[in-house]
């Protein structure tokens, strides 16, 4: 095998020109093909590797970086250059799993020493020219002036901000380029000393900080940003801080404490105004206008552009598409980018957009967004949402889910020793800006107080979901599970499981032994400035 071969060779530093090993080096490399992906650019595995190669790959990658510790100075050959980055590349689409802190160190010390060379090199080069302008005649030298300047020139920065953000984007580094460390920590589950669960649980809420730079567009977004021009670096820079956030939400299991906390965190602290920032750049009227014409008539450009941006978002969950054509900066492309942002939120983030909406005042803007999310944004969201439901694994003797796509909408039933209940969830046409309705079909053997307690939960779990909803779902069934089971319900919210972060009531008082949600616990003890229980009033 071309890569067990190749271990017998020295590391990259040693070769000398002349050396007849490149061609065993591109061999290697040819073995473990990568290829765009769509027309993101972003990279994926051509094949599947076996263990045995990938250990391979890693040695002879850590080859590299042993290598190039052992020696003072660094081998400076330009195929030196070009071959590592490839090998590097490589390793990290293969391999980055296995990379331990050390891989990661070498493979960053090199990229930055790439940087800097080439910013050394821009910088000589501008020296150069200046020098050369403020010491020739103008009229002698107009000509070689001219050709000089077209060489230097660098017209358009999107390579190296579209290679940031593909990098920043990207799991693991995302996690540490978005969170601050203590957030990172917490995120991961690692904890600290000898605290006891139940202060970590209580203060959870307060672990999660975003990177400073980010927090400033996120979480401290300014009045003023929706003033500014729509084609500003201050508002690109806002878009994209919003699209690395909800990208690294998306990488995140829905099922993670990490994407549960996250969500709880955009909830609580994120700032709405990018919202009213995403319709500065969307044609509202236009889009009323069209609608109320006939359907067949040609889409006008910004409103194409617009639509087409939701939809794409909504159904692949990405926002790559919209980024890598945003520069040049024009007001189309923004439109674009501010359409794909907004569908993006409303599949991650549902409750937080509802909560926007439900707070606009001005009624007209209120029924254009409403009318363009029906139009463009709810019919691939409800797909998307009937398709999950339909194919969750909901199997379970006491627990029943079926769909009806004509009707859009869900009937759950749950059956548990000869008591039961069956409840039908519609989806609204403007979902989820307008949130589902839930009723109660039949019910068996249960109270009048309890099935109102079963009905009034879910209506809870599936409005406060920001996800999808067969996770709501899925979460209602596991509350009545738990319940049947024992576990005691917060006398709070009435749920044996949180309706937003899906945690137990662990929080015990030590007068009355009552149970409570660590996040209820701590909005009564916000609201009530108190900190006593609930209950019996004993100091907690």
């Amino acid at each position: 095998m071309a890569t067990e071969g190749f271990l017998s060779f020295p590391p990259l530093v040693t070769w000398q020109t002349g050396q007849d090993m490149e061609e065993w080096f591109q061999l290697v490399i040819v073995c473990y093909p990568l290829s765009a992906m769509n027309d993101t650019k972003s990279l994926k595995l051509v094949r599947e590797i076996s263990p045995e190669e990938r250990i391979l790959i890693l040695d002879v990658f850590r080859k590299q970086r042993l290598g190039v510790s052992a020696l003072v100075a660094s081998n400076q050959l330009p195929l030196f250059r070009i071959l590592l980055s490839k090998l590097m590349v490589l390793s990290v689409g293969y391999c980055w799993t296995e990379f331990t802190e050390e891989d990661w160190e070498f493979f960053f010390s090199n990229l930055r020493s790439w940087i800097q060379s080439a910013v050394v090199i821009m910088e000589e080069v501008t020296e150069n020219v200046n020098d050369l302008i403020t010491n020739s005649s103008t009229s002698e030298n107009f000509h070689v002036l001219k050709n000089l300047e077209k060489i230097v020139l660098i017209p358009d920065p999107y390579p190296i901000t579209f290679a940031t953000y593909v990098i920043l984007s990207t799991a693991p580094i995302s996690q540490l380029a978005i969170l601050e460390e203590d957030a990172t920590c917490s995120l991961d589950g690692e904890t600290s000393g000898d605290r006891n669960s139940g202060d970590l649980e209580l203060s959870s809420e307060r672990n999660i900080h975003l990177k400073e730079e980010l927090s400033l567009m996120i979480e401290k977004l300014p009045d003023e940003a929706f003033e500014v021009d729509l084609i500003s670096q201050e508002r690109v820079n806002v878009f994209l801080a919003w699209s690395l956030l909800l990208s690294h939400l998306w990488s995140l299991s829905s099922s993670s404490s990490a994407r549960e906390q996250l969500v709880q965190y955009v909830q609580d602290s994120a700032n709405s105004l990018i919202l009213d920032c995403l319709f500065q750049h969307i044609p509202l009227e236009l889009c009323l206008a069209h609608n109320l014409k006939k359907k067949d008539l040609e889409l006008p450009a910004d409103i194409s552009e617009a639509a087409s941006a939701v939809k794409t978002a909504i159904t692949t969950g990405s926002l790559l598409f919209s980024i890598e054509t945003l520069w040049p900066i024009e007001p189309k492309k923004m439109t674009s980018l501010a359409g794909a942002l907004f569908g993006l939120m409303l599949r991650i983030l549902p409750a937080y957009v509802r909560g926007w909406f439900t707070d606009l005042r001005d009624r007209t803007t209120s029924s254009l967004i409403e009318s363009f999310t029906r139009t463009w944004c709810s019919p691939p969201l409800i797909v998307n949402e009937l398709s999950q439901i339909k194919k969750a694994n909901f199997a379970d003797e006491n627990f029943s889910v079926s769909v009806s796509k004509s009707a859009n909408e869900v009937v759950a039933t749950y059956m548990k020793d000869e008591t039961g209940m069956d409840l039908v969830i519609r989806l609204p046409p403007s979902y989820p800006l307008r949130p589902v309705d839930v009723e109660c079909m039949r019910s068996l053997g249960i109270s009048e107080v309890k099935q109102r307690k079963w009905l009034m939960s879910m209506m809870l779990f599936v409005r406060n979901q920001n996800g999808a909803l067969a996770e709501a779902i899925q979460t209602w069934k596991s509350n009545f599970d738990k319940e049947f089971e024992g576990v005691e319900e917060c006398p709070i919210c009435y749920s044996v499981i949180h309706t937003t972060n899906h945690s137990l009531p662990r929080l015990a008082c030590r007068t009355c032994k009552h149970k409570f949600h660590s996040a209820c616990l701590y909005k009564w003890f916000s609201t009530s400035h108190k900190s006593s229980c609930p209950l019996c009033q004993s100091p907690f």
